[in-house]
C-alpha cells in the first residue's frame, strides 16, 4: 500500500470510530477540523467567490443571479420559496443525506433512502466508503472526476439523469434546470468536509460545484447549515382573493361614479360627526368619584404565560446573539460545543469569566426558544428573566474588560 493511501486509511477509521467531537461545529467554513468546510471555503475564495454563512435564512432577499448552498439542513426548508428562487433564475445546491431536506426533496421529484447503496466499489475495501462513478463523462460537473468517495453515504431515485451514481440505479448526484434556474442534489453532503476533500475526485467535484453554481455575473453566494432560522416569501393571493378584491374595486368605482348633492353631502356630515361623537363617548374615561390616581396605575396581575415565554425567548436570542458577536464565533451559538463556548471566555475573560460564561449558559437552557413546544414552558417566572440580565451582565462585564491582544491572540487560536 502507498504511504498516502495507509495514510488515508489511518484517517478515515479514526473518522469513523472516534466520537463526534466536533458535532456542534460540522459543515461550518471556519472550522478546519476533519468535518469542516475550512477547505472548501478557500476554494471559493480563490475563485473569487466569498460564501456568506447566515443563520436566518430570508427567501425575500435572494435574488434570480444569486446562488444558495445547503449543506446538511437540520431545519426543514420552505419548499414553495425554495421553488420560487429556483424558477426565478437562482441556482440551489442541496446536499443532504439524513438530514431535513425531505420536503424539498419530495417537490422535486426525489426520493431519497438511507440504506447502504449496493456497489461492488469500496475505498479500501471498507463497506462504509463506497465509491460513487462518473455516468456521464461530458457534463461540466464532472470534468476531471473519474470517482468520488463517500462515507455512509444516503442515495436518490429520481427522473433526472444520474451525474455519480452507485449500482441498482442509485444516485449520489443529480443536476436538472427548473424554470429559468437549475438545482444540483447531492446525497452526501460529507464528500465536501476538509477530510474526505483529501480524495482527488472529491476535491475536483468541489472546484467543479464552485465554478458551475458561482459562474461569471453571479450575485450573492449564501451558505446555510445545520440549525438555521427562515423568512419565506410572501404567500401571493389564491384566486378567491383576487376575484374578492375586484369586486371590492368595482363597488369602490360605482361609488366614485355618484355624484351627491349639497344637502346629501350636509346630512352626511352630520351622521359622521354623530358617530365620531359617539366613539369619543365610548373611548374616553367616565367621570370617577376617587380621584387619588389608582385607576392609573400599572396593573399588577402576573403576566400571562404565553406573554412571559414571548420575552424569554426575546431575551434569549439577544443573549446568544451578543455573546456570538463577542467571541468571534464561527457560526450560531446554538450550533457551538458549550466547552468551546466557555474555553473561549476563558481566553477572552480569564478564569472568573470562563465560570460567568457556563453560569450564563445554564441559565439560558431553561429559557424556552423558537424551536420548543408550546406548552413546555407553564412553569417559567419572571425571575428567571432577571437571572439572565444579571448574569449575562456580569459577563459581558468581564469580556469587556480583557485587551485588545487577548482579542487577537484568541482570534489567532481560533485559526490554528
Amino acid at each position: 500500500m502507498r504511504p498516502r493511501g495507509l495514510l488515508l486509511a489511518i484517517i478515515l477509521a479514526a473518522l469513523l470510530l472516534a466520537p463526534d467531537a466536533a458535532a456542534g461545529t460540522d459543515y461550518l467554513p471556519d472550522n478546519s477540523q476533519w468535518a469542516g468546510l475550512s477547505q472548501f471555503a478557500t476554494l471559493a475564495r480563490s475563485a473569487q467567490v466569498p460564501l456568506r454563512l447566515t443563520a436566518e435564512l430570508d427567501w425575500r432577499t435572494l435574488g434570480p443571479k444569486d446562488a444558495l448552498l445547503v449543506i446538511y439542513p437540520r431545519r426543514a426548508l420552505e419548499a414553495q420559496s425554495a421553488l420560487a428562487f429556483i424558477k426565478s433564475g437562482g441556482r440551489l445546491l442541496l446536499a443532504d443525506d439524513f438530514g431535513a431536506a425531505q420536503g424539498l426533496f419530495a417537490a422535486l421529484s426525489i426520493k431519497r433512502g438511507t440504506n447502504s447503496p449496493h456497489t461492488r466499489f469500496h475505498y479500501q475495501d471498507n463497506l462504509n466508503l463506497p465509491v460513487a462513478i462518473n455516468r456521464q463523462q461530458k457534463h461540466p460537473l464532472l470534468r476531471g472526476v473519474r470517482a468520488v468517495v463517500t462515507n455512509h453515504p444516503g442515495t436518490f431515485r429520481s427522473p433526472y439523469p444520474t451525474l455519480l451514481g452507485f449500482g441498482d440505479d442509485e444516485q449520489l448526484l443529480v443536476e436538472s434546470p427548473l424554470g429559468k434556474g437549475r438545482f444540483i442534489a447531492l446525497s452526501d453532503p460529507s464528500v465536501l468536509i476538509n477530510l474526505m476533500l483529501r480524495f482527488d475526485g472529491n476535491l475536483q467535484l468541489a472546484k467543479n460545484l464552485v465554478q458551475e453554481l458561482c459562474a461569471t455575473g453571479c450575485g450573492k453566494v449564501v451558505l446555510v447549515t445545520g440549525h438555521f432560522r427562515q423568512r419565506p416569501r410572501d404567500t401571493p393571493v389564491p384566486k378567491q382573493g383576487l376575484a374578492r378584491i375586484k369586486r371590492i374595486n368595482t363597488f369602490l368605482e360605482r361609488i366614485n361614479d355618484f355624484s351627491l348633492t349639497k344637502t346629501g353631502m350636509r346630512v352626511l356630515a352630520f351622521i359622521a360627526g354623530g358617530m365620531a361623537l359617539a366613539a369619543l363617548l365610548l373611548v374616553l374615561p367616565l367621570p370617577r368619584r376617587d380621584l387619588d390616581g389608582r385607576w392609573l396605575r400599572p396593573s399588577t396581575r402576573p403576566p400571562h404565560p404565553n406573554e412571559l415565554r414571548q420575552a424569554a425567548m426575546l431575551l434569549r436570542e439577544d443573549v446568544e446573539q451578543a455573546l456570538s458577536e463577542t467571541l468571534s464565533a464561527p457560526g450560531p451559538l446554538s450550533t457551538l460545543e458549550t466547552r468551546w463556548i466557555v474555553d473561549c471566555c476563558k481566553r477572552r475573560g480569564g478564569l472568573e469569566a470562563g465560570r460567568e460564561c457556563a453560569k450564563l449558559l445554564r441559565v439560558l437552557s431553561r429559557l424556552p426558544n423558537s424551536h420548543d413546544k408550546r406548552g413546555s414552558w407553564r412553569r417559567l417566572r419572571d425571575k428567571d428573566l432577571e437571572a439572565t440580565l444579571g448574569q449575562s451582565h456580569t459577563l459581558f462585564t468581564l469580556l469587556d474588560s480583557s485587551p485588545a491582544d487577548d482579542r487577537q491572540e484568541h482570534r489567532a487560536v481560533e485559526e490554528q
